[in-house]
């Protein structure tokens, strides 16, 4: 049973019934934001906004990567808004884990392809992390170049 969200001002369904390769995907037609049945309920609004964004960026022309890192800015911003920020950035890190491990589980073909197609066109450096300090790393490094460019909202 898919469930209701509204992200600005625009209704979408999440439907979290099914193993997802990439742990989120977004079926643009219907306005269904697709959540892997492992992950926690508590994540699937931030997966929604994330997918969201993400599909504005790639839409826009950007790369896979730059998309990914400027949805992560907006899901961090969703959950500051609903957790506050002192918690936020901690359930960004908690989710991500949790998509870590849902996605070296599956195969994903489709982002790996995009991936390397960037990589070959030197569109993005590389990306890849040896451990989950490594990333958590990564997160707060992207949290504060976004803070220091201007978005201070209610700090």
């Amino acid at each position: 049973m898919a469930k209701e969200f509204i992200y600005e001002e625009e209704k979408y369904q999440i439907d979290c019934s099914k193993s997802v390769t990439s742990a989120g995907d977004m079926d643009p037609a219907t306005k269904t934001i697709l959540v892997d049945k492992d992950l926690p309920e508590k994540f699937h609004e931030g997966i929604a906004v994330h997918e969201i964004e993400e599909r504005k960026y790639l839409l826009k022309g950007h790369s896979y990567v730059y998309s990914h890192n400027e949805a992560q800015k907006k899901e961090l911003e969703f959950y500051e808004q609903k957790y506050g920020k002192d918690k936020s950035l901690e359930v960004l890190k908690e989710e991500e884990a949790v998509v870590l491990t849902i996605t070296r589980r599956h195969s994903t073909p489709k982002k790996n392809k995009i991936l390397k197609a960037e990589e070959e066109n030197k569109i993005y450096g590389d990306f890849e992390f040896e451990n989950e300090e490594e990333i958590e790393d990564e997160l707060v490094t992207n949290y504060n170049n976004y803070i220091n460019i201007g978005h201070q909202k209610d700090i």
